[in-house]
């Protein structure tokens, strides 16, 4: 009796290509984001000063812009953006003792930009969990 040896389909077919987890599309292994979701894909993502940077704005951006944030990606943009609003209002409340100079216009404009801007993420984040939360709590009809 003679035994041959298994032949594995996955084995013939090549190697395997990595796909990102989110979008499920093809990355090359160099990669540190994928280039259709920008999601980060390695550790070094996470770590590197710049590499970090983008994946914190990711994050951002995935909390607010996605229909279903999770609790944890809204109370950690309000942990985060909150003290920012704070410090952008104190930076607007020194301006108003310039308001004679063009300086003083300028800083109260920027700030009154950044906490307006600030503001909006976190109204759309926290709306949007609050509606995917009430749509998940809703009986369903029919």
């Amino acid at each position: 009796m003679t035994i041959e040896p298994r032949t594995d389909a996955r084995a013939e077919a090549g190697p395997a290509i990595p796909i990102c987890a989110k979008c499920l599309g093809e990355v090359l292994p160099w990669m540190d984001f994928c280039m259709r979701c920008r999601s980060p894909l390695t550790a070094f993502a996470n770590t590197g000063p710049m590499e970090s940077a983008f994946s914190e704005g990711w994050g951002i951006g995935e909390a607010i812009v996605t229909k279903r944030p999770s609790l944890v990606s809204v109370i950690g943009l309000w942990f985060l953006l909150v003290p920012t609003m704070l410090g952008f209002g104190v930076s607007f409340a020194f301006s108003l003792r310039e308001s004679h100079t063009w300086l003083g216009a300028v800083g109260r404009l920027v700030a009154a930009g950044v906490i307006a801007c600030l503001a909006w993420a976190l109204f759309h984040a926290t709306r949007n969990y609050v509606r995917a939360r009430r749509r998940r709590s809703e009986p369903e009809v029919g």
